[in-house]
C-alpha cells in the first residue's frame, strides 16, 4: 500500500468514526435516556451518574 492509499484509509477510518459517533451521541443516547431498559448491559454501570446518557447542548 503506497502513501496515497494509506491517507485515503486514514481519511475513510476518521469519516466512519465521526458517523458512529454522531449516531451514538445524537440518537441512540437519548434513547437509552428516555429508555434505559434498552440500554446494552455493556453499556451500563451503577456508577454512571445521572444524564450520563442526556443528548448533547447545542
Amino acid at each position: 500500500m503506497d502513501a496515497a492509499d494509506e491517507d485515503e484509509v486514514h481519511r475513510y477510518k476518521r469519516a466512519v468514526g465521526q458517523v458512529m459517533g454522531g449516531i451514538f451521541l445524537d440518537i441512540k443516547s437519548p434513547i437509552f435516556e428516555q429508555y434505559p431498559d434498552l440500554t446494552p448491559a455493556e453499556l451500563r454501570s451503577p456508577s454512571m451518574p445521572e444524564g450520563f446518557y442526556a443528548s448533547r447542548e447545542e
